[in-house]
């Protein structure tokens, strides 16, 4: 694959990144207003703009921040569509948002968060568009949640319904995490199983993440003085 003109875009967009004398400035800033006008004068002014006409303060720059970062991961997928790998491989890690997108309205729905406040930790950059997302979010708990995935055949209602029993026994949300966590890692792996050079450092870099999410799984069972032998049903295998 020649990857050369991904690339030069890549580096295009990599350029008009805040530089760290740029953070630092930001980070000197008395209040959320002087940090927002510093903003409308760099290459996020557009979305601070759109963001300041819907909220104020820090939900103004998480709004504009949200946005960029889906806009940005739609122009590169649009970008790359002549290499079918390079998609492939901004797939995979553009469904880690699928997936958390799904644990978070789990979460919200399991503590009865209202649907406003949900949606606005949701990041629509992976498969499920903002459509979905707030058609999941219409359903009133997790079970329905749960179906209308199923009901969509959407591929991430499989663990989670395989693993609802688990969740009913305990009433321990973790158990449809992890089984979200574990499809995502291993339906990621199997897709790069083809041994070439490319899905190697694919592989090793998605092992080194499952490698990182154990490790704080067992950080917080230690904290929480879980059984080993329950703790163990957490970890990504």
């Amino acid at each position: 694959m020649d990857y050369g003109y991904i690339n030069a875009r890549m580096r295009g967009m990599k350029s008009r990144l805040l530089s760290h004398k740029a953070l630092d400035d930001l980070i000197l800033k008395p209040d959320p207003e002087s940090l927002i006008a510093d903003l409308e004068n760099s290459p996020y002014r557009e979305d601070i703009i759109e963001a300041k006409g819907k909220s104020t303060g820090v939900d103004c720059v998480e709004n504009a921040l949200r946005q960029n970062f889906i806009r940005t991961f739609r122009k590169v997928q649009n970008f790359s569509r002549q290499e079918p790998e390079a998609l492939q491989y901004i797939a995979i890690f553009l469904h880690r948002w699928d997936v958390q997108n799904i644990k978070t309205i789990l979460r919200g729905k399991n503590i009865h968060t209202t649907n406003e406040e949900i949606l606005g930790c949701l990041v629509p950059a992976g498969e499920l568009d903002e459509v979905t997302l707030k058609e999941l979010l219409k359903q009133p708990d997790v079970r329905a949640v749960v179906d209308l995935l199923a009901t969509w055949k959407i591929r991430y209602a499989r663990p989670l319904t395989e693993s609802w029993s688990g969740f009913v026994k305990t009433k321990d949300l973790a158990v449809l995490e992890c089984a979200l966590d574990r499809y995502y890692y291993a339906d990621a792996l199997d897709s790069v199983k083809a041994q070439t050079y490319n899905n190697t450092l694919i592989r090793d870099l998605l092992a080194l993440e499952i490698d990182v999410v154990n490790l704080r799984t067992v950080l917080r069972m230690v904290r929480d003085r879980v059984d080993a032998a329950d703790a163990e049903r957490y970890i990504i295998g």
